[in-house]
């Protein structure tokens, strides 16, 4: 699961082929140019803007706000994956990342770590921790609880 193109109407996030792979080649010219701390700087930089509507309903709704956004968006992506709220804490396992399906073999070898940096820094700011394990081939797990 991955970042894809906005919609400029304001909708939902899409699934871009050719987006997906300019994205990757910008991360992979940052990464070689620049190193993995600079890398990861830009992606926090630019989590508020891609990641607006999640940052939205997250701050309006919470862990409830980010299953339904995971939900939507995974399910319209043709993502394999499952979410669960149990206790408070949201789990979601995703078992096929469109990106990686586009991508086969990502040019940034750090491409996957961006979901990591990206969802955690627009999550905290509505009180939410985010872990992501990156299990590989398309798969990982992400947990979101509230802040202690």
């Amino acid at each position: 699961m991955c970042l894809f193109v906005v919609n400029v109407l304001g909708g939902m996030m899409k699934v871009n082929k050719s987006f997906v792979e300019a994205y990757d080649a910008m991360f992979a010219y940052i990464l070689k140019e620049y190193g993995l701390d600079d890398l990861i700087k830009f992606w926090k930089g630019i989590a508020p803007t891609m990641l607006r509507d999640l940052k939205d309903i997250a701050n309006q709704k919470g862990i409830l706000g980010c299953k339904q956004y995971w939900d939507k968006i995974l399910k319209e992506e043709g993502a394999k994956f499952r979410t669960n709220i149990k206790d408070g804490v949201l789990k979601l396992e995703i078992t096929d990342c469109p990106s990686i399906r586009h991508l086969n073999t990502p040019a940034c070898s750090e491409y996957c770590r961006h979901c990591g940096v990206m969802y955690p820094e627009v999550l905290s700011c509505s009180g939410l921790d985010m872990e992501c394990k990156r299990v590989g081939n398309g798969r990982c797990e992400i947990v979101v609880r509230e802040r202690k």
